[in-house]
Parts: structure tokens; sequence; C-alpha cells
């Protein structure tokens, strides 16, 4: 087996056993290295520069890709000088544009296979391509849940595989944008969603409910439910649970929806508190939970640690505003989280995030770049 081979296939069989490392640097520096062998022409290598740049750092340096040369032979002139104790400032540094890896990979992916195509001579096959484009969200065999970067509120769409329900769980409002307008219905026309099976309203606090008006508007919407004795219209199981409970508090009275796909618990407890976390705890003996948002946005009044240690979750994910006023989420809970090892993410640092299972395999992907394998069939 040649060197190169023998490298791909160590470095196949690594991210087979750890997907979690793909951004590791050990493997990036020396896949750069091997690219710019393979390259005998400039042009292919600033491009691979800066592809891996992306890909690493989900930024783009215009001092590296624009500058290059005359960088190096500033820092060789430094490096040299520096003997005769002459130092050489280098404050020439252009700004670096922040880009999300997944599009600019998908994009990469996309040319190669046209170039493949064109090259072959397979215009049959570039037809199918394009043919496919439009059907695509009905060819995905993912079960997909994307927690939307909303700002200070809720809004997730969970999308069963080959596009068969698509069920969204509250529509946050904003005082200073149309949230729909902006962020939810350009969404869903982007994912080739056209329509809602369900639009769940866990209560009626604006940042869960302000634009939901609006999203029906926008988009057929088949059901909406506020009642938790209200059937969800999916064929995977999916409810509202303590349907039958009464509180004086509107966030304790939250819908609690909890679903399961491809052996995953997953519960949305939209603001519900620490009394209901307690009621959850009395009446369930178990409750199989792999990803819990955080209930009221990581507020010290949900998330009690008794209540994380029983539901004892993989991944706990937060929606909350940058900056916001209220201080979500909050270091008690982050605390508590940090005690346990359990992982998180927030909205507020990561942008949107996007789960994708398939038969027990359970990937993590944000609007920041993080990539992640949370769970395998074995590793359950």
């Amino acid at each position: 087996m040649t060197p190169t081979r023998s490298w791909s296939v160590s470095v196949l069989l690594f991210l087979i056993l750890q997907p979690e490392k793909a951004a590791s640097f050990s493997l990036v520096f020396p896949a750069l290295l091997q690219l710019c062998s393979i390259t005998r022409r400039r042009s292919c290598t600033r491009q691979l520069m800066a592809l891996l740049q992306i890909l690493y750092f989900g930024s783009l340096s215009c001092t590296l890709i624009g500058g290059y040369s005359l960088l190096r032979l500033l820092s060789a002139a430094s490096f040299a000088l520096a003997f005769f104790d002459i130092s050489l400032e280098i404050e020439w540094m252009l700004p670096e544009i922040p880009i999300p890896a997944a599009p600019v990979l998908l994009v990469v992916a996309a040319i190669l296979l046209l170039r493949y195509m064109i090259m072959q001579k397979h215009p049959q096959l570039l037809l199918c391509s394009l043919l496919i484009m439009p059907v695509s969200p009905y060819l995905d065999p993912f079960f997909h849940v994307y927690m939307l970067d909303i700002g200070q509120g809720d809004c997730t769409l969970v999308v069963e595989p080959f596009c068969r329900s698509a069920v969204m769980i509250d529509a946050a409002g904003n005082l200073y944008r149309d949230n729909a307008e902006s962020v939810i219905l350009p969404f869903l026309e982007a994912t080739g969603i056209r329509k809602l099976d369900a639009l769940i309203v866990s209560h009626e606090d604006f940042d869960h409910a302000g634009a939901v008006e609006a999203v029906q508007d926008g988009i057929s919407v088949h059901t909406v439910i506020r009642d938790p004795t209200q059937p969800v219209p999916v064929e995977y199981p999916m409810l509202n649970l303590l349907p039958d409970r009464t509180s004086p508090d509107e966030n304790e009275g939250s819908l609690l929806t909890y679903f399961s796909y491809d052996g995953h618990g997953y519960f949305w407890p939209g603001d519900a508190g620490i009394l209901t976390e307690k009621l959850l705890m009395d009446t369930f003996a178990d409750l199989p939970v792999t990803v819990l948002k955080a209930g009221h946005h990581g507020s010290a009044s949900a998330s009690c640690p008794a209540f994380l240690e029983w539901l004892s979750p993989d991944l706990v994910l937060l929606s909350a505003g940058r900056n916001n006023r209220y201080g979500h989420p909050s270091p008690e809970v982050i605390t508590s989280l940090q005690s346990m090892n359990t992982a998180r993410f927030c909205t507020a640092e990561s942008g949107m995030i996007h789960l994708a299972s398939w038969h027990g395999f359970l990937f993590l992907e944000t609007a920041e770049g993080q990539v992640s394998c949370l769970s395998t069939p074995a590793g359950r």
C-alpha cells in the first residue's frame, strides 16, 4: 500500500472511531501538506489553503490568501534580522472574514461533482442531479431537529425522514424585527418545508407565541396545538406530558412536549420550572431523554440539579438571545451541567443548532461550524 493510501485509510478508520475529532489540527495540517504536495499549480495550493482555513478556523484570513508571498518574505526577514538583535515589527494584517464551514463544503462538493460529470461526459447524470434538487427534502433519510437562532425566545422545527411530517414547537416574536418574515419563513423555504403538520404553542408568552399568527399567514399549518390533550398528527411518539395538571402560573403550565425517534428521547418543557420538574419526578419512574431543551431559557427557576440528575441527558440545549437582559442562561444551571459533565450548546453562542439522527446515530451541527457525533448504536 502506498504512503498516500495508507495515510488515507488510517484517517478514515480514526474518524469512524472518533468522528468528533474531524477538525483536529493533527488531521487538518497533514491533509494540507498532502493536498499541497499533490497539486503543482500555485492557484490550486492557495485554494486548498483557503478551504482548509474555512473548515478548521471558520474564517478566511485576507492576509494569508491575498499577501501570502509578501508575508512569508517579511517573516523570513524578521527571523534573519533577529540574529543581529534587530526586530522587525509586522503590523500588516487584513481583516478575517467569518465563513460557516458546512455551506462551503457543500458548494465545493457540488462543484467537484459537476466538474466530474462534465469532464466524463455524463450529461444524463448532470440532468438527473438537477431534477433531483427540487425534491431532495423528500429523499432525506435523517430525522432532523432544528433549534433556530430566534433571539430571546424559542422556535424549534422537527422534521421526519423523507419529509413525512414537519412540526414546529413555539414561534417566538421579537420587538425589533419580524421573526416570521426574517427568520422562520425563510428557513422553512430553504429546507424545502411547504407545510407544517402541527405548530405546538407551549404557552402564550410573546417569546414563545409572538410569531404564531405570522407563520400561519406565510405557510400552511394543519393544526395549532395549545391544549395538551390535543394529539400531535405524526406517526412517531410525540405527546404532551401531564396533560391534566393545573397551575396558576403560566410558565409552570407550559406544554411539556416529549418525542422519540431512532432510539433517542427529546424533551421540550417550554418555560416550566422547578415545581413541574418535581411533579414529573413524582409521576414517572423514568423518562428516557437523550436531548433536553433547558426550561425557561436556562433560567435558575428551572433545571434544578435533582431534575438534571434524574433525567441524565446526554445533551442540553439552551435557547437565549445574545447579551439578553435576563442573564440567561444562569450561572447556576451552567455550574450544574458542568458538575455532571453534560454537553451543552446555547443559541446565544453557537447560533442555530441542528441535530440529525439515523438508525441510532445522532449528529450535531451548529451555525458556528461545530460538528460532532453525539451517539452511535453501540455507544448508547
